[in-house]
Parts: structure tokens; C-alpha cells; sequence
């Protein structure tokens, strides 16, 4: 069975290249709660994924951003969309990433 996980939320600041994807890893019976530190070429990937589990949410539209000078804060719960559970291999495709467990 694939390695998946239900993201609750997406975090980055945009002076950094990581972003922080906050979910529940899902590998067969076994979950636990993880976060997935990808680049921005996973986030697009993620986000357009996102978009075509919920054509009817503007998924890039949830994204909040709060600002302190020059850096700014991204963040984004996936709380009012229906689908969220994206497998784990659609991500390592475009580049490998690091799984934190919580």
C-alpha cells in the first residue's frame, strides 16, 4: 500500500526555500502525525494536486499572508477543503524532501 499523507496545513516564509507540509502519514494500518520539509517546486506541486482534488475551493486563495518588514509568513489550513490525502511518492517525483515525525 502507498505512503500517503492528509495535510492540515502548509507553512514557508518567503525568504527561505523550505516549506513545512503538516499532516498525518498514513503507511498501511500505521499513522502518525508528521511534517514534510519540501522546496517551492513541491509546493507547486502539492498546491496544483490540491486544486484538482477541489475544483470547487480556490485552493491558492487560503493561502494567509502576514508580514513583518521584509519577510513575509505564508500559511495555509486545509480545514474547509473536502480532499486532502496526497501520496507521499507524488512528491519524492520532483525532488526528495525530509519527513520530520512529530
Amino acid at each position: 500500500m502507498a505512503t500517503q499523507i492528509n495535510i492540515k496545513g502548509i507553512y514557508f516564509l518567503s525568504s527561505s526555500q523550505e516549506v513545512s507540509i503538516i499532516g498525518t502519514i498514513q503507511q498501511g494500518l500505521f499513522s502518525y502525525p508528521s511534517e514534510i520539509v519540501t522546496d517551492h517546486s513541491g509546493l507547486n506541486l502539492v498546491m496544483n494536486h490540491l486544486q484538482q482534488l477541489n475544483p470547487e475551493m480556490d485552493v491558492y486563495g487560503l493561502l494567509e499572508s502576514l508580514h513583518n518588514g521584509a519577510t513575509h509568513f505564508y500559511e495555509m489550513s486545509t480545514a474547509v477543503l473536502e480532499n486532502t490525502q496526497i501520496e507521499t511518492a507524488f512528491l519524492s517525483a520532483a525532488k526528495p524532501y525530509r519527513e520530520l515525525r512529530a
